[in-house]
């Protein structure tokens, strides 16, 4: 957590005003069309269940956009998250003061961290630092009783999860892709361990109560360009992160490949609704798996079984993107061939163990948790506790 210079920090915004995207003005007699946007987007987060809610915020437009939406709901009371990355130096902690000035602007608590703090391990950068950002959530929706996290996750960024899934070659259920509204396991006081007890292969406190934290993507069914256009009627400026822009990240790629074959991303959007529906099918029909489970349980068609496989372990606490078809397979044949080994290594620090009739996690010991010290104005100041986690995901 960080403390503010509200002095040096004036300095520090005019020198980045560079990399503000200032807002066009709108053209005269698109005042129907922009009330028709406002309209589709406030019945969007109107799926959001009444409830006091982290808003994930990073200064780009989505989030921004979202986090305009969501103070301006009075259903919801709200708490920003900025996690500062830290990886592009003053444009980093422009990043930082902008969502620190969007708080103030809008009335509402925010919270600050920085990612060194949460992530030690580059082994998997994309990985660590998702892992990392949700370390931060948890912490703070433990700490204030949140019922949940708000992301920003757009119909765009849909169409680009389900073509990178189909470049790496994932099952059909797979390219169903995000879901509006899901839950993320966590086990509580294992991700709020140190850095270096981080590193360890198994940090995850697999004997701890299981934390059930609920995500919302309420912009998942609106256009990147519906947000800006939203953005730009208000007046609201966002930042543009140029790393967005390097082609080190494959997300980046297809983003950009999308963007100049734009008559992709509909289809993009049926196969994924398509691929919901198979995934909610075998969700229906395939065995649910106990804490400890019988390994012939998973003698079903191997659709179903490896689909069961994949959901027992996100729900013991490996990323579900980590989850893949070969980690689905491996899984079943432990469970049903007797030459497999008895002991397997799986995602997320899983050690996975077949004994007798029996599969389950082999538990690692407690880790304790260090006590969270939120930042924010002051709780006079906004009639309520400050706290928030980071950037979105």
């Amino acid at each position: 957590m960080r403390s503010f210079n509200h002095a040096a920090a004036g300095a520090k915004r005019r020198k980045n005003l560079r990399f503000l995207r200032t807002p066009v003005a709108a053209a005269a007699g698109k005042n129907d069309t922009r009330c028709r946007v406002a309209d589709v987007l406030q019945q969007a987060l109107a799926t959001v269940p009444p409830g006091r809610y982290l808003v994930a915020v990073s200064g780009g437009a989505d989030s921004t956009a979202l986090a305009r939406l969501a103070a301006a709901d009075g259903r919801l009371g709200i708490v920003l998250a900025h996690l500062n990355h830290q990886l592009r130096g003053e444009e980093s902690d422009a990043d930082e003061l902008f969502v620190r000035e969007l708080a103030e602007q809008s009335g509402v608590p925010i919270v600050v961290g920085l990612l060194s703090d949460w992530c030690n391990s580059l082994s998997n950068p994309s990985a660590s630092y998702r892992t990392a950002r949700f370390e931060f959530f948890a912490s703070i929706i433990e700490q204030e009783r949140l019922d949940g996290v708000l992301l920003a996750h757009h119909a765009d960024d849909q169409a680009e999860t389900v073509l990178l899934r189909i470049l790496r070659g994932a099952t059909l259920a797979s390219l169903g892709g995000m879901s509006t509204q899901t839950h993320w396991n966590h086990f509580v006081g294992a991700t709020h361990a140190s850095p270096a007890e981080r590193d360890q292969p198994q940090w995850a406190t697999h004997a701890s109560p299981l934390q059930r934290i609920a995500l919302h993507r309420p912009l998942l069914g609106i256009r990147r360009q519906a947000l800006r256009d939203y953005l730009q009627r208000i007046g609201q400026p966002w930042r543009e992160d140029s790393s967005n822009q390097s082609a080190d990240y494959e997300r980046n790629v297809v983003r950009d490949w999308l963007t100049r074959e734009p008559e992709l991303v509909s289809p993009l959007l049926v196969l994924s609704a398509a691929a919901r529906r198979w995934r909610n099918l075998l969700a229906e029909h395939s065995p649910a798996l106990a804490e400890a489970f019988d390994p012939a349980a998973l003698r079903v068609p191997p659709p179903l079984a490896e689909f069961a496989a994949g959901r027992w372990l996100v729900e013991r606490g490996a990323p579900p993107d980590d989850v893949s078809p070969a980690v689905r397979e491996r899984l079943v044949a432990q469970a049903l061939d007797p030459a497999a080994p008895l002991r397997q290594h799986y995602p997320g620090g899983l050690l996975v163990r077949k004994r007798k009739r029996r599969i389950d996690v082999i538990p690692s010991p407690p880790i304790r948790r260090p006590d969270l010290e939120s930042t924010a104005a002051s709780e006079k100041e906004h009639g309520q506790d400050q706290t928030a986690p980071a950037r979105e995901l």
